[in-house]
């Protein structure tokens, strides 16, 4: 008897997690627009491009601008696996693809969208960490 209440009430948690799991919404950024709220869902986002004091989410496919400049974008996605790779840029890192050396030397990322962008020589140490790849 003591076996199955330990049994179902293991089974009643598993389920309780469960649930929680699938109420929780996925984390999001709410942009103020004109005409409300915008909800960015952060998976969405492959990688953003400062634009002034403003910084452009590419989402694969469309844009969005952030009315905010990359640093306040860098916060709030700390913790999501994003990674800084240039001045300007801002990469998901699941989003990348491939990490290559062009003919200049330059690195460069492929995201999953075909997009090239460039690293930038300050970044390139922390991309490597992040990515697990020895330096070189």
């Amino acid at each position: 008897m003591a076996a199955q209440l330990a049994a179902l009430t293991s089974t009643v948690s598993d389920l309780r997690a469960g649930l929680a799991d699938a109420t929780t919404p996925n984390p999001a950024l709410w942009i103020k627009q004109r005409s409300g709220l915008l909800r960015i869902d952060i998976d969405d986002i492959l990688y953003a491009t400062a634009e002034r004091d403003y910084v452009q989410l590419h989402l694969g496919g469309k844009t969005c601008l952030y009315p905010e400049n990359m640093a306040a974008l860098e916060t709030a996605l700390s913790g999501f696996g994003f990674v800084r790779v240039h001045r300007s840029t801002l990469v998901r890192l699941n989003a990348i693809q491939k990490v290559q050396r062009g003919s200049e030397g330059r690195l460069s990322l492929q995201i999953s969208d075909g997009t090239r962008l460039p690293v930038g020589p300050t970044y390139i140490a922390g991309l490597r960490s992040r990515l697990g790849a020895a330096p070189s």
